[in-house]
């Protein structure tokens, strides 16, 4: 009985933790690609004024 109660509970508990981390893992790398397209971006544009000026 206490060994159903328990299993239970950590399942209530690691489930809303599982989709957190997963959640977390998603704004990392959303994250990581906007500063790698900004990077990619200021890169474009020193380019550019080295042409235009």
């Amino acid at each position: 009985m206490l060994g159903k109660l328990f299993a239970q509970e950590m399942r209530a508990r690691v489930k809303p933790a599982a989709i957190m981390l997963a959640i977390m893992v998603v704004a990392g790398v959303v994250g990581i690609g906007c500063i790698e397209a900004t990077d990619a971006g200021s890169r474009a544009a020193g380019f550019a004024s080295r042409y235009v000026n």
